[in-house]
Parts: structure tokens; sequence; C-alpha cells
């Protein structure tokens, strides 16, 4: 895991774990009894980010692959998505706005592919991007095949 703000980039070395410039802090939260949620506080006006990565990932083998994504947000601040495939790859949506209720939301890598995705490389699992100050929880990030089309967000 990683956050990043105003050009200050570290990984996520315990929870709770505050960016060096204070721009962001992360911890986890009780979602249904149970300490395997992220809150993640973007505690300042401009783009910051929170991601996590892993070795490089190949689904191209996947029917119909797509991201399932359950979170919530303090405010009606935008936020963005956005997945990693090595150098100089990457591609991001809007998930426009996220209420303060838990959401589902559903991006289909053929959204992302429109990009220049590189589905056989994906080193950046998911990051989260808002450009203004909120509360981003996240309970759920899945990679998952047969998109069947429900809670697809508008930008796809």
């Amino acid at each position: 895991e990683f956050i990043s703000s105003d050009g200050v980039f570290e990984f996520v070395e315990s929870n709770p774990f505050v960016l060096s410039n204070n721009a962001v802090e992360v911890s986890l939260f009780q979602y249904l009894k149970q300490d395997d949620s992220k809150l993640i506080k973007f505690k300042t006006e401009g783009l910051s980010g929170f991601g996590i990565t892993g070795d490089s990932l190949n689904v191209r083998h996947l029917d119909n692959p797509y991201i399932e994504i359950v979170l919530s947000s303090s405010s009606s601040s935008p936020v963005y998505f956005n997945m990693g495939c090595g150098d100089n790859c990457q591609a991001s949506v809007d998930l426009g706005s996220v209420s303060d209720a838990w959401e589902t939301k559903t991006i289909p890598l053929a959204c992302l592919d429109a990009q220049g995705f590189d589905r056989s490389k994906i080193s950046i699992r998911g990051m989260f991007l808002a450009p203004q100050k909120t509360d981003l929880k996240i309970h759920t990030l899945k990679l998952k095949s047969n998109f069947s089309g429900i809670n697809k967000i508008e930008a796809c």
C-alpha cells in the first residue's frame, strides 16, 4: 500500500499511518465486526491518493473481468480509480461522487482497455484519488469475472 499527495510518496508501513506532510492518513476500521476495511483521510485540497500494489498479475485468461468496489465517502467530492500496468501504462475512471452510505461500484476492465490498459501485467491493483478533502472508506476491492452489468459506473 502507498499514499501520495503534493509530490510526497510513501509506502504504508503500519496502521495507522500518516504521510510525512500530514496530507493523508490511513487506518483500519471495523465493518461488520472485522478490522478489514480502510479509512483514508484526504486532509488537504489537491489531488491525493491511496494505492495497492503487488507482484505483476496477468488476468487475460478471465472471462469478462471487472473490479468490484464497496466504499463510502464523507463528502460529495468526486473519486477517481486508477490501475497500473507497468511503466507509462495506466488507466483511470471517474467513480463519480460517493455518498456516506455504503455503495457498490463495478468497473468492467473493457472500460480500461480503451485507454491502452494491458491486462497481462497489472502492477497497481487499485489507486483511489480524491481532489478535495474527504474521508474515504473502502471495504471491498475485488477482481471478478463474468461481468453482469450490475452497479456499473456511469463513466464506462
